[in-house]
C-alpha cells in the first residue's frame, strides 16, 4: 500500500511538472498577435486588463489574477486536446500554435525604397545647403537698411498699410541716401554756391 502510494504521488508529481514545462514551452513560442485572436491570445489581454483593476500592492488581486490566466490557458491546451479527439483538427495544438493572420492596416503601404542611398544623401546635403543660403539671406534682407528715393514717393504711400513713409517725415541723414555719389557731390557744390552772397559788381 506504501509504495502504491509513493508511485500514485511521484507520478501526480511528475505530471504537474511535465505540464507546467510544457505549458512554458509553448506559452513562449505561441504567437503573441493575430487578427482573430486565437489561442492564448485571448486570456493574455484578459490578464492585463484585469491586473490594471487591481490597486497597488494588493498581492491577493494579483494572484488571483494569475490564477485565473492559467485557468483560461489551460482550457486553451484541452479545448486542442478535444478537438484533436474528435478529429476537427489534425494535432492537439493545431489551435494554439500556428501561423498568425494580420490585418493589412498593421503593415505600411508605402512602396519599398530602391533607390540609390549614397546619390540620394548627397542630393538632399545639397539642398540643404541651398535652403541655408536662403535663409541667411533673408535674415540679411531683414537687417538691410532701405534707402528710399523721395521723387517716386508719392503722398498717397503716407500713413498705408504698405509701410510707405513720406519724404518730409524722412530723417535727415537720408534725404540724400538715395543719390549716386557723383551726383551727390554735384549737388553739394550748386548749393554752397547759391548759399554764398552775391558779389557787388561796383
Amino acid at each position: 500500500m506504501h509504495k502504491l502510494t509513493q508511485f500514485v504521488y511521484y507520478s501526480v508529481l511528475l505530471l504537474v511538472t511535465l505540464f507546467v514545462a510544457y505549458m512554458t514551452t509553448v506559452l513562449a513560442i505561441s504567437p503573441k498577435k493575430d487578427a482573430e485572436d486565437r489561442g492564448f491570445i485571448g486570456c493574455t489581454k484578459q490578464l492585463v486588463a484585469d491586473i490594471g483593476l487591481c490597486e497597488k500592492g494588493s498581492v491577493f488581486c494579483v494572484l488571483g489574477v494569475i490564477w485565473n490566466d492559467t485557468v483560461c490557458n489551460t482550457k486553451v491546451v484541452g479545448s486542442g486536446f478535444v478537438e484533436w479527439i474528435n478529429g476537427k483538427q489534425s494535432r492537439p495544438w493545431d489551435n494554439y500554435l500556428f501561423v498568425p493572420k494580420f490585418d493589412t492596416a498593421d503593415f505600411p503601404k508605402t512602396d519599398v525604397y530602391d533607390g540609390d542611398a549614397e546619390s540620394d544623401i548627397s542630393e538632399l546635403h545639397e539642398q540643404n545647403r541651398f535652403l541655408q543660403e536662403k535663409h541667411d539671406e533673408l535674415e540679411a534682407a531683414k537687417q538691410r537698411v532701405f534707402k528710399l528715393n523721395p521723387d517716386v514717393l508719392t503722398p498717397e504711400y503716407e500713413g498705408d498699410d504698405t509701410g510707405g513713409v513720406a519724404f518730409d517725415k524722412m530723417p535727415q541723414e537720408f534725404e540724400n541716401a538715395y543719390l549716386p555719389q557723383d551726383i551727390k557731390d554735384e549737388a553739394d557744390w550748386d548749393n554752397e554756391k547759391d548759399m554764398e552772397e552775391p558779389k557787388n559788381e561796383n
